[in-house]
């Protein structure tokens, strides 16, 4: 759902021409942003971030959430250049 650049790939932005390609109604797209926006954009914890996004009923947020939680590998956030796990 996101879209990365260069040599040491950083994260840039969600990939909305795929969401819509996809037919991904806006209302969800809407959804997949506020959780964007919470993981990579706020300054919050990733635990804060993640306890916060748990509220969310969307079914995409719940993928997003389901995935860092069995993830392995830790996430990247945009500008910080740190990782979190």
């Amino acid at each position: 759902m996101c879209d990365s650049s260069g040599h040491r790939a950083v994260l840039v932005g969600l990939n909305l021409i795929g969401l819509k390609r996809k037919k991904i109604k806006l209302s969800e797209i809407e959804d997949i942003k506020s959780a964007y926006k919470i993981l990579f954009m706020s300054k919050l914890t990733l635990e804060e971030a993640m306890s916060k996004l748990d509220e969310s009923r969307s079914p995409y947020v719940e993928d997003i959430t389901t995935f860092i939680k069995h993830s392995q590998r830790d996430i990247t956030r945009p500008n910080t250049q740190q990782n979190y796990s």
